[in-house]
């Protein structure tokens, strides 16, 4: 059954486009809590993010373009139309969504302004899409080559040859800490953790896939990356190592925290400046870059990340994996003036972890810096962690 309202004046043709066109640019981006929980549910499938967005565009402009009483029974058909089997198998993740609305005016300009509006909408969002999943894909800093001389090589679990440097605590130690770097980063960059954390632990370094002198594979920022993280686990373990904690920086910390949803090797897991999930870094790197309808950008974005990298986005979601932590620490860091989080992800984060958990927001810390802003009261804060967590 289809919707038909009835021929509409050519004032209500302008004042129906320019709602229509209004509605658009207004989808603006929500609230972090809002994007946190909406990470759950974000589909894997590119078709499907449009498809969902656009639904809920219909939605809106529906409600604005006709009375209540028409609505009511547009929304009615809606239902029964996702109550039917039609769409079952056409989104990967969410069989049960899609778009509902089916109108057919009678007006043939205000179908072709419907119809440019949607050609140029689906447009946009696959061109922004396309740009915003590149930069998880291949971060501009990372390395091409795929090894050096005399790299010690680790072996992932899906065949990579991951580059690392380990070294040796200066006390006698059967503990160990993974150093994590973030995206666009190398191992050299977690020096300066390695060197306060040395005194009590073995640390072991390494180029995550795609960076620096590791094999090259495309960058999923955080899902993939985990078989990285636990390729350094194994290797600990082969040594003889019996407490294993891990410290990541961004991407590294997601995926030191999806390592340790996989593992009860991982004894302790240490974040700074982590996002709650490829969706919320999606949302705030469009937002970065102001591109308009922030929101659907992003789940286009996270939709093309998701098929060109052919992997599951959700495995490396912090927020979804910090719920399962419930038997392991974690201390979740952020800088107070990180313009490239969200402001209350590690609060998010901390509040969504159960057991032994610890929050420490660095006062003036901005990305990548709270180290060298807060200096010993975070090497303190850091090494106390451990310490009591190993």
């Amino acid at each position: 059954m289809r919707f038909r309202p009835g021929t509409p004046s050519r004032a209500g043709r302008i004042t129906a486009v320019a709602v229509a066109v209004s509605l658009l640019v207004g989808c603006g981006t929500s609230p972090v809590s809002s994007r946190l929980s909406q990470t759950q549910q974000a589909p894997e499938n590119f078709y499907s993010s449009l498809g969902l967005s656009g639904d809920g565009t219909l939605r809106k402009g529906a409600s604005a373009l006709f009375s209540e009483a028409e609505f009511a029974k547009a929304d009615t058909n809606r239902d029964a139309r996702l109550s039917k089997q039609e769409l079952e198998g056409f989104f990967s993740d969410q069989p049960d969504a899609g778009l509902g609305y089916s109108f057919v005016p009678s007006d043939p300009a205000l179908l072709a302004a419907i119809g440019l509006t949607g050609g140029v909408l689906a447009g946009y969002l696959v061109f922004v899409g396309y740009k915003l999943s590149n930069e998880i894909l291949n971060p501009s800093q990372a390395s091409a080559h795929p090894s050096q001389p005399g790299d010690n090589r680790l072996a992932s679990s899906d065949g990579l040859s991951l580059a690392f440097t380990y070294v040796p605590a200066c006390e006698p130690s059967d503990r160990a800490i993974i150093l994590c770097h973030g995206q666009g980063s190398t191992k050299s960059a977690m020096n300066e953790y390695g060197a306060f954390l040395n005194q009590r632990y073995h640390t072991l370094a390494f180029d995550f896939r795609n960076h620096g002198a590791s094999d090259s594979a495309r960058s999923t920022g955080g899902a993939n990356e985990a078989h990285d993280v636990l390729a350094a686990v194994s290797y600990l373990k082969a040594r003889g190592i019996k407490r294993i904690g891990v410290l990541g920086l961004g991407m590294g910390g997601a995926a030191a925290l999806a390592a340790a949803a996989q593992s009860p090797d991982v004894a302790a897991v240490a974040t700074d400046g982590t996002y709650a999930s490829i969706l919320d870094e999606l949302t705030l790197r469009a937002k970065a870059h102001r591109y308009p309808l922030t929101t659907m950008a992003a789940r286009a974005g996270r939709g093309l990340l998701a098929h060109r990298s052919k992997a599951s986005l959700d495995a490396g979601d912090a927020l979804r994996n910090v719920a399962a932590l419930d038997k392991t620490p974690a201390l979740f860091i952020q800088g107070d003036a990180d313009r490239s989080l969200s402001g209350g992800t590690a609060q998010a984060l901390y509040d969504a972890k159960a057991g032994s958990k610890s929050l420490y927001m660095v006062p003036g810390g901005e990305s990548g810096t709270s180290h060298k802003v807060a200096g010993q009261a975070y090497e303190r804060r850091v090494q106390d962690f451990f310490q009591q967590a190993l």
